[in-house]
C-alpha cells in the first residue's frame, strides 16, 4: 500500500492490484477515482506484479509495480517494463526517479523514458537496494552486502568511507533511508534495525 498527494491535493493510493485517487468536490467530500482500467496493458505473458509506490512531481504520478513503471502526466498514462529476476526497486531523489532492474542493470528516467545508468561492475550494481542521495563522489547507494558506496558518473565503485564501514562487512541490508546529513537507518536481515552515521 502507498498514500501520496500530488500537487492539486488529490490523495493516490495504490493497494496490491488497484490505484486510484480522492478528489474533494465542492461539498468538501472526497470522491474515489478508480485508474486501474486506465492503466497501459502489458505485453501479452507479461504482468505488472504488485503495485509498490507511488511518487508525486510536477511531472505528474509514477506508479511503480513489480515489472514496470506507469507515468501520468494528468491526461493519459504511459509505461515502462524491465526485464529483471526480481521486482523492481525505486529510489525517488530531487526529482528524479531511478529504478534498480536487479539482474539487468540501474535506470534514471529522464523525462521521457529511462537512460542505463553507467557502471563498470554489473555484479555489483545487482545488489544495490535504494540510492541515498546525489553527491559530488556520485550516486551514494545501499548494497544488499557491501554496505555503502559510491557510483560516479564513469560508472566506477567507490568503498564509502567511515570509521563505521566495517559494521557492513557481516550484515544483510534490505533497506536503507538517509534521515538526516550522513545519518542513515538500514533495516537489515539480522540485526534489526540500524541508525548510524
Amino acid at each position: 500500500m502507498s498514500v501520496e498527494i500530488d500537487s492539486k491535493e488529490r490523495i493516490w493510493v495504490a493497494g496490491t492490484q488497484d490505484v486510484g485517487y480522492f478528489e474533494s468536490d465542492s461539498t468538501g467530500n472526497y470522491i474515489y477515482h478508480d485508474q486501474t482500467a486506465r492503466l497501459p496493458q502489458m505485453a501479452a505473458g507479461r504482468s505488472h506484479g504488485v503495485f509498490w509506490k507511488i511518487y508525486s512531481d510536477q511531472s505528474g504520478i509514477f506508479l511503480i509495480s513489480s515489472f514496470a513503471v506507469f507515468h501520468w502526466d494528468g491526461i493519459n498514462w504511459e509505461h515502462w517494463s524491465f526485464e529483471s529476476e526480481q521486482r523492481i526497486l525505486p529510489s525517488f531523489l530531487n526529482g528524479t526517479l531511478y529504478i534498480q532492474a536487479r539482474g539487468t542493470s540501474l535506470f534514471r528516467f529522464n523525462g521521457f523514458g529511462f537512460d542505463q545508468v553507467p557502471c563498470k561492475m554489473p555484479d555489483a550494481a545487482y545488489s544495490i537496494i535504494r540510492i541515498l542521495e546525489e553527491t559530488d563522489q556520485g550516486l551514494l547507494c545501499a548494497t544488499v552486502s557491501n554496505g555503502l558506496v559510491y557510483l560516479n558518473d564513469s560508472g566506477d565503485f567507490q568503498t564509502w568511507d567511515s570509521p563505521n564501514a566495517d559494521w557492513f562487512s557481516n550484515i544483510s541490508i534490505i533497506d536503507a533511508q538517509l534521515i538526516d546529513a550522513g545519518v542513515f537507518a538500514f533495516s537489515t536481515a539480522s540485526a534489526g534495525v540500524v541508525i548510524t552515521d
